[in-house]
């Protein structure tokens, strides 16, 4: 999937190239820049979070089936009322597995900062942007427009995106 949103991405950075190239040599420079950088950490967030779903679906760490409803409350099928033992039965069930597993949750969906791919991908741009910077290059504006396509894009998407 990333690919259909690289299209998206692309289309709107030449738009910012059009526009960039009537402001100068510099503003064209930082923004494609700083453009190639964001794509960088995109890419590589997509790719590192699919290992790690892929990774987890294989050790059966997340159920194919939906589990946000292991006690099937919201079966629209059924409309009979739970009983209020068995509902608070259940009730201590949930908090003793939001206790058990709440921490290691947070440290999984943490871990996916520090995923190799993505560090290269930051480094890639601390670098690029030490490299403006120590030849006089750097502007900030259109540095910042640079970086903004992604997430800009990101926002539209949803507007133009057909519906199936």
């Amino acid at each position: 999937m990333p690919w259909n949103f690289s299209y998206f991405y692309l289309s709107t950075n030449l738009f910012l190239i059009a526009i960039s190239s009537f402001m100068g040599g510099a503003w064209l420079l930082n923004t494609q820049v700083a453009f190639i950088c964001s794509m960088i950490i995109t890419f590589a967030s997509f790719y590192s979070y699919g290992n790690q779903v892929k990774k987890r679906l294989e050790s059966g760490a997340l159920p194919l089936e939906n589990s946000d409803d292991p006690y099937d409350l919201f079966d629209e099928e059924e409309e009979d009322e739970i009983e209020p033992k068995n509902m608070k039965e259940m009730i201590k069930i949930e908090k003793a597995r939001m206790k058990k597993g709440g921490s290691l949750e947070g440290l999984r969906s943490l871990s996916g900062l520090f995923f190799p791919y993505r560090l290269i991908a930051y480094l890639f741009l601390f670098i690029a942007f030490l490299y403006l910077n120590k030849n006089g290059l750097l502007e900030i504006v259109p540095f910042l427009l640079g970086l903004s396509v992604v997430p800009i894009s990101s926002l539209l998407i949803p507007l133009f995106k057909k519906e199936d």
